[in-house]
């Protein structure tokens, strides 16, 4: 809360940061009081990235710079063996991209992804790599 206060100058985006940030916390507690979490290491560290790059997008469009949050969730996505699935992540984010404007900043997660299955998980070792280069093509 005092990093919401401290970042945001104004009202309106300083209360969309402590809802934000609020929404977040509620999120790990429910987690971890629910022990059906196949996944439950990806589900909480993920948090701290979607946090951050939520505040950050918040943060640029407070000041001006028009910015669009595009969730490594929806289109970050590994195949069987856990590499990227290049083509999957070219359909989605082709889908994403018709959305943005040329003048809008892209923000996104480094690390996270989704497993073949679905679930939350991270790109290991050099993840972020795959994500900055992947945005580049974006």
């Amino acid at each position: 809360m005092k990093t919401a206060s401290e970042l945001f100058s104004g009202q309106v985006k300083r209360s969309e940061g402590v809802t934000f940030i609020n929404n977040t916390f509620s999120k790990i507690a429910s987690i971890l009081m629910t022990n059906v979490y196949p996944n439950l290491y990806n589900e909480i560290v993920a948090q701290g990235e979607i946090l951050s790059t939520n505040l950050f997008c918040l943060y640029l469009n407070e000041i001006g710079r028009p910015s669009t949050l595009v969730d490594a969730l929806d289109y970050m996505i590994t195949d069987n063996r856990g590499e990227p699935d290049f083509m999957a992540i070219s359909t989605r984010l082709h889908a994403m991209k018709k959305n943005l404007t040329d003048k809008h900043i892209v923000v996104t997660q480094g690390f996270l992804c989704r497993d073949a299955e679905g679930q939350i998980s991270n790109l290991g070792r050099g993840g972020s790599d795959y994500s900055a280069a992947i945005l580049a093509m974006f």
